[in-house]
């Protein structure tokens, strides 16, 4: 039995499966209905949006704006959003590199025995040295507040960069930092 403003039919909806059982009313009702099609509407104009604000995340951290929009586009597939709250551990000194963070929104601390070394927001990435070190992580990271990042895992890079990935990183981070450099402009 369902009553005011529950709802049924979800799961058809979402799985595209036909119903199961018969739904019919006890007493006068007026249904609010969505259909399949505008359903798949939203669906779709969620996605599209979230893809693009990914895309633009991408094209904004400095040291992926030298590879080419393919790759790009790749690694945009490849980003999965990850949601932090307030003193969460994101990941701890010494544990398996296994992925690069960016920092969508939110604040991040990168700590050394307790003592913060730096603190990152918006646009920074963290996580990448800890691939140059051995694969091990170098300090623990925490989010100070509500932080979303986005994460990449070193099997995405390897697919969409090649097994030389790190030296594609590395490249990619000097030449930004030459950019920046006043005596190479």
């Amino acid at each position: 039995t369902y009553s005011q403003w529950e709802c049924f039919g979800g799961l058809s909806l979402l799985t595209g499966n036909k119903r199961e059982t018969t739904v019919q009313t006890l007493t006068h009702v007026v249904l609010l209905c969505l259909s399949v099609n505008v359903y798949t509407k939203i669906k779709n104009k969620i996605a599209e949006e979230h893809y693009k604000d990914k895309f633009l995340f991408i094209n904004n951290i400095s040291f992926l704006k030298n590879l080419d929009a393919i790759t790009k586009f790749k690694l945009t597939n490849g980003l999965t959003t990850c949601k932090f709250k307030p003193n969460e551990c994101i990941f701890k000194e010494g544990e398996t590199a296994s992925s690069i963070y960016f920092v969508k929104e939110g604040l991040v601390s990168c700590r050394s025995k307790r003592k913060e070394i730096r603190k990152l927001q918006t646009q920074s990435c963290f996580g990448e040295s800890g691939m140059l070190l051995n694969n091990k992580r170098a300090l623990d990271v925490y989010a100070l507040k509500p932080t979303t990042c986005y994460q990449i895992s070193n099997d995405i890079l390897n697919e969409v960069l090649g097994s030389n990935f790190i030296n594609v990183i590395l490249f990619s981070i000097f030449t930004v930092q030459i950019k920046q450099n006043p005596f190479f402009k």
